[in-house]
């Protein structure tokens, strides 16, 4: 969310608090007898204890209520009727904790009853990462990007946090400022800014020879030689980077295989990176192709061009990865059209009638895994046809290698993608681009099963991170935080044998490492969930031991 979106909507919320107060200040609305409870309580700042002024209290439920704490960070709700409410916290510069842990932090309950004790909201302060850049004599460099970078990179697509992550741009004097941040660990990497506003900046070939690749914190350029900065709450970290100017170089090609009229987009992309370092646009009479201002480095050459009016989608190619480390001729990419490939549902459904399909939306998507992750830009989702659900579909694929990854719908379950033998829940689908694909097969059925518990840690409700893993295909396996009673609850689950735990500080955690899932199922309970069934259980938290 940008600066500007993120104070508009914190002016609405503080005139709907101050409304809020207003109207209870002034009678408006009936009162009943029982309308009696108090809930006090301080907002603080997780770091220091420090009472934090002006926070945004909210009491959410049947009777909606909103509150700003004092200077000592105190608030208070008056004329409450018993019941179940849930409470947040809000403040800019500041994350809640559930903002700030979301997959280990869930909601925060209050229970309203006479004469019940004053509760504490801790409130996280964002992290901020400030700095110079310069060149190799300490001139200001100007009108630089600067970004983080996950350092948790061989996180899978579903384990990655989705929050956007902010940028900044260097000023007149080198200076830029990253605030905002969450904590966590992560690589700084300075490139410079695109100089026109819209795409046409693509296609304007540099004549520069010499110029700055991208860097990265402490002032290298290889990602792997980069030091990662561990950022906690509160914390202000300095990085101040110097930029040695490099010679640039000259990557020419040609593209093969194109047809029709439309232009051809031919782009170099480092692999760290979703942002072109080169582009140009070319056209299928005129097959040759000019990269100029290209930075030393490693990249991933690919084109694409759209058909127009055909109905086959685009045809794309990518050369693969090349080096450059001097002017370089002779680059061959070969267009490819995508492959069609029919996808039928099969569906088995013991507890449903009617269209199978209504309500069901995309139930699966297909990601690549043969580009990196950052420059993933190629996936399909399948669906059926809700107006013929038994009618095969057809989706175009580009040549490459993919594998299924399910959306969790709470009344249906996949049970297998399939193409011929391949388990696309376990293995690549390979798409060569020069023959068939055989048909995929999506198996859907309505007996999902539902698991529900309560975490504890010393005998007390507690919160934390809930992982279920399926015994069989570890690979399927689902997160949610348990709120502050423990309570927890997953839905949409196939049928068989799981792992529950429940883990303390979990949100980096990366199941994809084999040491680390071996950990996290050694501190697991057995869990077996029929069909349509719900299966109870009680977890104990537990601390995941670097």
């Amino acid at each position: 969310m940008s600066l500007i979106s993120r104070k508009s909507v914190w002016a609405a919320l503080i005139i709907t608090a101050l409304f809020s107060r207003s109207a209870v200040a002034h009678g408006h609305g009936a009162t009943r007898l029982d309308d009696n409870v108090v809930l006090r309580g301080k907002v603080v700042n997780s770091v220091n204890a420090a009472p934090v002024r002006g926070a945004l209290v909210q009491l959410l439920g049947e009777k909606p209520r909103a509150v700003l704490s004092e200077a000592d960070g105190t608030f208070s709700f008056d004329n409450l009727a018993p019941g179940d409410a849930v409470i947040a916290v809000r403040k800019p510069g500041y994350f809640s904790a559930r903002e700030y842990y979301p997959e280990s932090v869930g909601e925060q309950h209050v229970h309203l009853a006479l004469q019940m004790p004053a509760i504490e909201l801790k409130l996280f302060p964002e992290a901020v990462v400030f700095g110079r850049v310069m060149n190799e004599s300490g001139r200001p460099l100007e009108g630089f990007n600067v970004e983080l970078v996950r350092a948790s990179a061989g996180r899978s697509p579903a384990d990655r946090p989705q929050s956007p992550i902010p940028t900044a741009v260097t000023n007149e004097n080198g200076e830029y400022r990253l605030a905002e941040l969450h904590g966590g660990n992560y690589l700084i990497r300075v490139e410079r800014k695109m100089d026109a506003n819209g795409p046409i900046a693509l296609f304007q070939a540099s004549k520069f020879r010499t110029g700055y690749p991208a860097y990265f914190y402490p002032n290298v350029t290889d990602p792997s030689s980069a030091t990662p900065v561990r950022l906690a709450p509160g914390k202000q970290f300095e990085a101040n980077l110097r930029l040695a100017s490099q010679p640039l170089y000259r990557v020419t090609g040609s593209v093969q295989g194109a047809s029709g009229n439309g232009p051809i987009l031919v782009v170099l992309v480092a692999p760290h990176d979703e942002n072109p370092v080169a582009a140009a646009a070319i056209l299928p009479g005129l097959p040759s192709f000019v990269l100029e201002g290209v930075p030393s480095g490693n990249y991933l050459l690919g084109a694409i061009q759209p058909q127009e009016g055909s109905g086959r989608g685009e045809k794309t190619g990518i050369a693969g990865q090349i080096e450059v480390r001097q002017n370089l001729e002779g680059a061959s990419i070969v267009l490819s059209e995508q492959t069609r490939v029919a996808v039928r549902f099969r569906y088995q459904f013991a507890q449903s009638t009617g269209n199978p399909a209504e309500g069901l939306g995309a139930p699966v998507s297909l990601q690549r895994t043969d580009l990196p992750m950052e420059v993933n830009l190629f996936s399909a989702t399948l669906m059926p046809n809700p107006n013929s659900p038994d009618e095969a579909v057809e989706i175009g694929l580009d040549p490459g290698t993919y594998r299924a990854q399910l959306n969790v719908q709470p009344n249906r379950c996949v049970a297998s993608v399939k193409s011929g033998i391949v388990d696309l829940l376990t293995e690549d689908l390979v798409v060569s681009g020069e023959g068939s694909v055989e048909p995929l097969e999506v198996v859907i059925r309505d007996d999902c099963a539902r698991i529900a518990g309560l975490v504890s840690k010393e005998g007390q409700p507690s919160m934390g991170r809930v992982l279920l893993i399926p015994e069989d295909v570890p690979q399927r396996h689902v997160s949610m935080a348990a709120n502050s009673d423990g309570a927890f609850e997953f839905q949409g689950l196939l049928p068989g044998k799981y792992l529950a735990v429940a883990l303390d500080g979990a949100d980096d955690l990366d199941l994809s490492d084999t040491e680390t899932l071996t950990k996290v199922k050694a501190r697991a309970t057995p869990v077996e969930l029929p069909a349509a069934g719900t299966a109870n259980v009680r977890l104990q938290l537990e601390t995941l031991e670097p």
